[in-house]
């Protein structure tokens, strides 16, 4: 904290740029590169996770960032679109779809979430629980697709496609956190489709 004393400030301000100069220095001299050093507030946080990015899911329904149709929202029938999964890696034991909307006011917010789907899936045709897969709860607190509903404005849908390397043992109506935290591990690969909707 400064005082109302300049000359005071002044020799405190250099006190502080010495400090620094000499911390500098032995890190320097102890080959210690100072870059990786992690910031203040940045401990603990770990990189977000890498993966190949290969894996791809489409549409029939829509392109990649095209409008929902009304046939898979809340304005229409409500089911899940026909959905196409491509270039799934060798080692796939398990897949897992989770529709999220990242535009709503409680984050994430999420529409269907399905686990273990069957690996050799590669259609999901529209109002269907895709390969045998489980379902887990979504933000409605239900099990099952309830489609895009904003309650105002223009929002994105992403449908997110996981890889796993093996299949999850756990039970079906479970909640999101649960099944993140189960699964992030084993997650090898990762593809989105994302989908706009607006009232």
């Amino acid at each position: 904290m400064l005082s109302k004393n300049p000359q005071l400030n002044f020799i405190l301000i250099l006190l502080v740029a010495i400090s620094l100069l000499v911390g500098m220095y032995y890190l320097t001299s102890v080959g210690i590169d100072s870059s990786k050093i992690p910031l203040v507030g940045s401990a603990n946080k770990p990189a977000p996770p890498k993966y190949p990015g290969k894996l791809i899911l489409k549409s029939s329904a829509f392109e990649n960032m095209g409008v929902i149709p009304d046939k898979y929202t809340c304005k229409g029938e409500n089911i899940n679109p026909p959905l196409e999964i491509n270039d799934l890696p060798a080692e796939t034991q398990s897949l897992v779809l989770i529709l999220v909307d990242p535009d709503a006011p409680i984050k994430p917010f999420d529409h269907w979430v399905v686990f273990n789907i069957n690996p050799k899936t590669t259609v999901i045709s529209e109002n269907a629980i895709p390969g045998e897969g489980i379902l887990a709860q979504n933000s409605y607190g239900k099990g099952g697709y309830q489609g895009p509903c904003p309650v105002s404005g223009l929002h994105r849908y992403e449908f997110q496609i996981y890889a796993l390397d093996q299949k999850l043992s756990i039970s079906g109506g479970i909640s999101k956190a649960e099944l993140t935290k189960n699964m992030d591990v084993h997650v090898i690969d990762k593809g989105v489709l994302t989908g706009t909707f607006g009232k």
